[in-house]
């Protein structure tokens, strides 16, 4: 049974609905190339449970980058599913998702006494082949929190990268890598404030250190960057919810 799909594009749609009329065909990549990747929970079920299980996938995704180099340009952890916005260098996408997955499926098993697939199916993989399509795309994954109903505001989702673009201040030590600094302090804050909510969770949360590139993302978009993005992106959710309402009369 496929997972259910908010607000998907209709890319995704065409992609999971191949799947199910057709043998898997082999994935085409080439250095450099760009992919939406989805990775749904198996039956629908939850592939995060607490807080420190969103900050596990962040420490695998760290970790993947040394053993095989990509850019992050956006990502949005979900309660039974997650996006990743991944640019490849020398490797394909399966060679970061399959051990990524892989490791976090054990890291839940054990952790949860589980057995089984915990992933439905292998990852999706939509190749992203414009600069048009990479803010579409980044937009439709920061957009997923609110289109699910669990916020109003993207900016109030703490498992997205939808916060690192609609700040002005930023401190990498990489391009390719890690957020450092008071820039992701603030982050670590407001996730913390965001999650005490629901959980017992310490004033400050644990780093949680990305191989993020916001770079090619934010050159696309005039300066001030961090304004006009998040300009584009309330426009692209009202566009998504006039048409969701039109196709509903």
């Amino acid at each position: 049974m496929k997972g259910q799909i908010l607000h998907a594009s209709p890319i995704e749609h065409s992609t999971l609905k191949g799947a199910h009329s057709m043998a898997r065909k082999p994935r085409q990549w080439f250095p450099g190339a760009i992919y939406h990747i989805v990775c749904r929970g198996n039956h629908r079920k939850n592939l995060f449970f607490d807080r420190k299980d969103y900050f596990k996938y962040f420490s695998l995704l760290n970790h993947a980058y040394h053993y095989s180099p990509y850019h992050l340009h956006a990502y949005c952890l979900m309660t039974n599913h997650l996006h990743l916005l991944l640019g490849t260098q020398a490797d394909p996408p399966c060679k970061v998702m399959q051990p990524l997955n892989s490791m976090y499926a054990m890291y839940i098993n054990k952790k949860y006494n589980l057995s089984g697939h915990l992933f439905q199916d292998r990852y999706y993989s939509t190749p992203v082949a414009s600069s048009h399509s990479l803010m579409k795309t980044s937009a439709y994954i920061h957009n997923n929190p609110r289109a699910a109903g669990m916020v109003d505001n993207p900016e109030d989702y703490p498992w997205s990268s939808y916060y690192h673009y609609t700040q002005p201040v930023r401190n990498t030590n990489n391009s390719n890598l890690i957020v450092t600094g008071p820039y992701n302090e603030r982050i670590r804050e407001k996730r913390a404030s965001l999650t005490m909510i629901h959980e017992k969770a310490p004033s400050l949360l644990p780093p949680s250190p990305l191989p993020l590139a916001t770079e090619k993302l934010t050159a696309l978009f005039p300066v001030p960057s961090h304004i006009h993005y998040r300009t584009y992106v309330e426009r692209e959710w009202k566009l998504s919810s006039m048409l969701k309402e039109a196709f509903q009369k």
